[in-house]
């Protein structure tokens, strides 16, 4: 029976990832002038279904000390789920600037990253590693 392992494999990176999106320390701006974000992870091999009709899926790809896209301007509507579906070289973590800020790790190969920001404002998605700005969330 090896489709087990895999599975628990899978389950355990799902495990993982779940755990590790960890709030990072105070900037020093009030509480509330960002989105609050809400944050789950799953593997691509764990992902089973389509996003839903009304989330905006986010493809970003990681290669090298390339990503794509970089910087663009995505608008979303507040508590819109947001996908991101990253294809990266090897495991990283990029940095939500929401309120609180979240650290969110991806392994390396496909995963996908569901979120919600709830306040409007602009929110950045960035790999601090590459020291790059991937995308701008403009919550309306």
């Amino acid at each position: 029976m090896p489709a087990r392992p895999a599975l628990a494999a899978g389950a355990a990176t799902a495990l993982v990832l779940a755990l590790s999106l960890t709030a990072c320390g105070s900037d020093g701006k009030k509480p509330g002038s960002e989105p609050e974000a809400e944050l789950s992870a799953t593997p691509s091999s764990q992902v089973t279904t389509a996003p839903s009709s009304d989330a905006k899926v986010i493809a970003i790809k990681l290669s090298g000390d390339t990503v794509t896209p970089s910087g663009d301007k995505v608008e979303v509507k507040a508590n819109q789920p947001i996908v991101l579906q990253i294809n990266a070289d090897k495991a990283g973590e990029l940095h939500l600037h929401s309120s609180p800020e979240k650290h969110i790790e991806f392994p390396a190969g496909g995963s996908e990253i569901t979120l919600k920001l709830a306040q409007p404002g602009v929110v950045d998605l960035e790999d601090h590693a590459l020291d790059k700005l991937i995308v701008q969330l403009e919550v309306r």
